[in-house]
């Protein structure tokens, strides 16, 4: 009886078992479409937004598509490291255009005529000059040679918003 009884509990433990690793295995994925879309300007309002936001003061743009990977690692590893190292809070500087849907319908090139970016990810700073959005520098993803955190670093020099003040290596030795 004691056998037949240790038998059964072993049994039920083992198919719960082989359960709980075929859930962990299958485990749905988090929806994170919907976090990115509540810090996100989508680009269909992307001139409305800017133009209706007023005043002289710069916009330091994010062009974003969820499902390319350049923009995914750019976005979760590079700038990333950026705040790491600039201690800014990039989020809140630099407002996330999403251009997503656009990539999906592959109506991308209308980021090219509209814009003139050539390829994404990209920065962009605007600013509105008599009701015109105005195109002030940019910072374009280029496969053959990505950017780095070191060239966002910059960009956000040439901008005004970071204090860049490393030399290129091998510079000290030559001051001294």
């Amino acid at each position: 009886m004691f056998k037949r009884i240790m038998f059964t509990l072993l049994a039920f433990l083992m198919v719960y078992n082989v359960i709980l690793i075929g859930y962990r295995i299958y485990e749905p994925e988090e929806d994170n479409s919907a976090i990115e879309a509540e810090g996100s300007i989508e680009y269909a309002s992307l001139k409305d937004y800017l133009l209706n936001q007023g005043g002289n003061s710069p916009h330091y743009l994010f062009f974003y598509s969820s499902i390319n990977p350049d923009c995914v690692f750019v976005k979760d590893t590079v700038l990333n490291t950026v705040s790491a190292d600039t201690q800014l809070q990039i989020d809140r500087i630099i407002e996330t255009v999403d251009i997503t849907q656009m990539e999906e319908n592959m109506e991308t090139k209308q980021i090219t005529s509209e814009w003139g970016i050539s390829s994404y990810p990209a920065f962009v700073t605007v600013h509105i000059k008599k009701g015109k959005i105005v195109k002030d520098n940019e910072l374009v993803w280029n496969p053959d040679l990505p950017f780095t955190a070191l060239d966002i670093e910059q960009w956000l020099s040439l901008n005004g918003l970071y204090d860049f003040d490393i030399q290129p290596t091998g510079q000290e030795n030559e001051q001294q």
